[in-house]
Order: structure tokens, then C-alpha cells, then sequence
């Protein structure tokens, strides 16, 4: 059910005006954070949490809410494998790049904060592949 009116509301989110988008993704973040204090393993609210603050621009609590789902992905469904396959595309495609963007002044410190941060994020990937928290 949360995921289903998450995606409601982002859907409404796309289609309304700019300055309304924000309460929208605020909406989202906070049912997120309960429906995780609810449950945990709650492998929609780990994803909709990233993709809230990522939407509300806050991409260094995206970045911990990502790794914080990768971790307790395996209490979920599948044992968190579907989870952690959009989780690491969320990052790897959006969450990464945007904060590059924010960081690097020049192309060659981009690719450098990149690099890093992609190394960074395969180390959490990797520490975390069998482990249970």
C-alpha cells in the first residue's frame, strides 16, 4: 500500500506545479520514515526515502538513506535483492552525478569525485553483500 501512494504521489508531484512539488516530496519522506519506523524491512520506504530527499535536493542524506537501505535490505522481500538493484542504479545514476555536480568546479575534478565516490559506493556494496545487520 505505501508504495502504491508513493508513486501516486510522485506521479502527482510530475504533473502539478513546481512550488507544489516540495510539500509533495515531503509527504513522501515523512510517511517513509514512519512506514520504516514501522517496519523496517520495508524495502518501498527505503527506496522512496532516497528518492525524497534526492527529489528535495538534500543529496547527502539520499546518499545515507541509500546506504542505510542497502543495509538493512536483506530483513525484506527477496532478501533485499530487487532493493538493492534500485538502490544502486538510484545512485549510480542520479545520486552520484548530482552531488559531482555540486562538488566539482572542472571536468577533471568531477571525474576524480566520481571515481571516488563510485569506489566509495562498491566498498559499501561489497561490506555489506553478506552481512546482516
Amino acid at each position: 500500500m505505501f508504495d502504491w501512494c508513493a508513486t501516486q504521489l510522485y506521479r502527482q508531484a510530475q504533473s502539478g506545479e513546481p512550488d507544489d512539488r516540495k510539500a509533495v516530496y515531503i509527504m513522501v519522506r515523512d510517511r517513509a520514515r514512519v512506514e520504516l519506523g514501522r517496519m523496517p524491512g520495508s524495502a518501498a520506504a527505503a527506496y522512496w526515502l532516497v528518492s525524497a530527499y534526492r527529489s528535495l535536493g538534500d543529496m547527502t542524506k539520499a546518499w545515507d538513506a541509500a546506504v542505510a537501505g542497502w543495509v538493512r535490505a536483506p530483513f525484506g522481500e527477496d532478501q533485499g535483492r530487487a532493493l538493492r538493484a534500485d538502490l544502486d542504479q538510484l545512485v549510480l545514476l542520479a545520486i552520484i552525478p548530482e552531488l559531482v555536480r555540486v562538488m566539482a568546479s572542472n571536468d577533471r575534478d568531477r571525474d576524480r569525485a566520481a571515481t571516488s565516490m563510485r569506489a566509495e559506493w562498491d566498498g559499501i556494496k561489497k561490506d555489506w553483500a553478506t552481512k546482516r545487520p
